[in-house]
């Protein structure tokens, strides 16, 4: 974030991407994902990967210092780790609230920090609504299976963006007054591109580092070119018009709480189907 030009972090605020460019909770789970799926490939045993690829993880958010929402990850992450270690399934909803809690109890002014209310609302919102969007838009499939195959993983991107987006507009409303018009739509044409720099970025360092430049360069290549991407595309859709919505009048304050009471009685008196917070 340091790094990156003013004019550059602007239109990736007003883009509604701002997690993609910074080290977040979404990272800090993919990168933990690929390690268990790398060291799994090499032949580590399945209970012996996650403990691996968790001292990775923790090294990893250390070097980044520490942030609240790379520290939420890295619990929900290290108790995921211990339940496939015992052969248990974790409940997602317990997870993030023991990450909370135990970030809470030391600090409990951490509430305030944006971050860790944006790394936690976008969370809840995946676990709650990415599926039941997901499948409202199964129904519009259509009949050939490779058109229906590339539809359904758009899909899947569309339902987990909506939904992290649907659950932390509130927060950045309250906050900067302001809200991303074309924020679902940016995530989904950038949803592949932060995972190959994620990818390429670590392994091309530790190849070159090993002098194996005949493998380093063409990962930092796919690096270089993904990261273009992206900054072609924050660009674009910061240009255009109505990028970036005022929020701050009394009446969408009013709307956003009438909003709140409705999902909070839906979560109350919904029917309980445990395996979707799963």
């Amino acid at each position: 974030k340091v790094s990156i030009p003013d004019e550059l972090y602007s239109q990736i605020k007003t883009a509604g991407v701002t997690h993609m460019f910074a080290v977040s909770g979404m990272h800090i789970a993919i990168f933990g994902q690929l390690l268990v799926l790398l060291l799994t490939a090499l032949g580590v045993r399945r209970r012996r990967a996650p403990a691996y690829a968790l001292a990775v993880i923790w090294l990893f958010i250390g070097v980044c210092g520490f942030p609240y929402s790379s520290v939420r990850a890295g619990i929900m992450f290290s108790i995921y780790a211990l339940g496939l270690a015992l052969f248990e399934q974790g409940d997602t909803i317990n997870s993030l609230g023991v990450a909370l809690l135990l970030i809470s109890l030391p600090n409990p002014f951490c509430a305030m920090d944006v971050g860790l209310l944006l790394s936690a609302a976008a969370t809840l919102g995946i676990v709650l609504l990415s599926r039941p969007i997901a499948g409202f838009l199964a129904g519009f499939l259509p009949k050939n299976r490779w058109a229906s195959l590339a539809l359904r993983a758009v899909y899947d991107v569309i339902a987990v963006s909506g939904a992290a987006s649907l659950f932390t507009a509130p927060i950045l409303i309250l906050t900067f007054g302001q809200i991303s018009t074309y924020g679902i739509l940016t995530n989904v044409l950038l949803f592949v591109a932060p995972n190959v720099v994620l990818l390429c970025t670590p392994l091309a360092v530790l190849f070159s580092l090993l002098r194996l430049d005949f493998l380093a360069a063409p990962l930092f290549f796919a690096d270089g070119l993904a990261a273009k991407y992206m900054v072609f595309v924050v660009q674009k859709v910061a240009a255009l018009p109505f990028a970036l919505l005022p929020a701050d009048q009394g009446y969408l304050f009013l709307a956003l709480a009438g909003c709140l009471i409705l999902v909070a009685l839906w979560l109350l008196l919904a029917p309980r189907d445990r395996k979707l917070l799963r």
